[in-house]
């Protein structure tokens, strides 16, 4: 598990990405697909080196962008389980696949699966990538205000 006091400000700019506020309500995120707490030891090329400390912060083959409340709101509680199943000694296998259609810059979701070698874990889900009260145009990632957007929480 990576040590927080490491991270560092993000920088990258993944495709679609806009300002992040709008309204004073924060709509995007630079979403890992791996994320920063269970990355530790990762570096910029995908290698690994266990003295690395640090988790995968501004890489942009792991970033993408993603709703707050994708991010924030639910793709947590699935990095959680990964998280947990990791500092109990538990071996994972975790993968994080983006989404798109066609050529639009905005992912449509993600896809998230994982296992643990105990079999203590395992999940196959798909996380839509929405925020309640917005719409996105995926082709360029702009959002709009739309208050009929009702997401399930």
């Amino acid at each position: 598990v990576a040590n927080d006091s490491l991270r560092v400000r993000q920088f990258i700019n993944p495709t679609a990405w806009h300002s992040n506020r709008e309204n004073g309500t924060q709509i995007y995120n630079r979403g890992h697909l791996i994320a920063y707490s269970v990355s530790a030891g990762i570096d910029q090329d995908g290698n690994y080196n266990p003295n690395n400390q640090s988790g995968d912060q501004n890489n942009p083959k792991n970033l993408f962008t993603q709703t707050a409340f994708s991010n924030q709101k639910i793709q947590t509680i699935f990095e959680g389980k990964v998280r947990n199943a990791l500092k109990q000694g538990n071996k994972v296998i975790f993968q994080a696949t983006p989404i798109f259609r066609g050529n639009e810059l905005m992912a449509r979701g993600i896809n998230l699966q994982a296992i643990s070698l105990s079999n203590n874990l395992n999940f196959n889900v798909y996380l839509f990538n929405v925020q309640p009260d917005y719409v996105f145009d995926y082709n360029n990632g702009r959002a709009k205000i739309d208050r009929n957007m009702v997401v399930n929480q």
